[in-house]
């Protein structure tokens, strides 16, 4: 088994599970790579500039790669790598750059539309954008959402807000639209969450209240039980 480095971080599967790409600050900073997962070949850098790129989602496809850009003029805006037809090349384009932080890109099912976190009204919230074009925008989070995660199907988005897990019903055929929004009961998040693809199943990183408590048990006698045993 090969283990990554300290400094790479946030693996993203490719959808045929040949590749992973990750962001990592080898070089000073962040940048990003990818890397067969058959154990074959070095990481091979996608971009690399003097500003900090992460890797953030591999659209279904797999011709498009969304990432965030941290520049000194704007903070973090949204990327993302074009894979040119027939080759290996990445072309890196602008998609949501704004004043604001744009964070936790995820692509629909469809590459129609990118689900994002934006603090653009002084909190965080979840949105979705028209893909490639940006163009059209939709609120998903009033009063406050994290982490937005699609359904394998499209007819679904999750958020987190605060430690409350949220699914929306919406549809992005032949446009986006919100139906219904509503919290799951019994599921309490922590900081971290993923969607099974069947949405049967969550895993999520939960806090604990504390350390777990550390128990000495004393056996007196411990060897009578064995005694009968000794001729066997």
């Amino acid at each position: 088994m090969t283990t990554a480095p300290e400094d790479d971080f946030s693996p993203v599967w490719s959808p045929t599970g040949e590749e992973i790409a990750f962001h990592s600050n080898r070089a000073g900073n962040y940048d990003i790579f990818s890397v067969r997962t058959d154990g074959n070949g070095a990481p091979q850098a996608l971009v690399a500039t003097l500003e900090g790129e992460r890797a953030q989602d591999w659209s279904r496809d797999g011709k498009y790669l969304l990432y965030e850009r941290i520049t000194t003029e704007t903070g973090v805006d949204l990327w993302y790598l074009e894979r040119a037809a027939g080759t290996s090349d990445w072309e890196p384009h602008p998609l949501v750059q704004t004043p604001f932080a744009e964070t936790d890109a995820r692509f629909s099912p469809d590459v129609q539309y990118v689900a994002y976190v934006s603090d653009e009204t002084g909190q965080d919230e979840v949105y979705v954008r028209s893909f490639p074009d940006a163009n059209r925008k939709w609120t998903v989070s009033p009063g406050g959402g994290q982490m937005p995660r699609w359904s394998r199907d499209g007819k679904e988005l999750f958020y987190r807000k605060g430690s409350e897990l949220v699914a929306v019903s919406v549809s992005t055929n032949p446009s986006f639209s919100l139906q219904s929004a509503a919290p799951l009961p019994g599921v309490s998040l922590g900081e971290h969450y993923d969607i099974s693809p069947d949405c049967r199943r969550i895993l999520a990183a939960v806090p604990t209240s504390g350390a777990p408590e550390r128990l000495i048990r004393v056996v007196q006698n411990w060897y009578e039980e064995f005694r009968d045993h000794e001729q066997d």
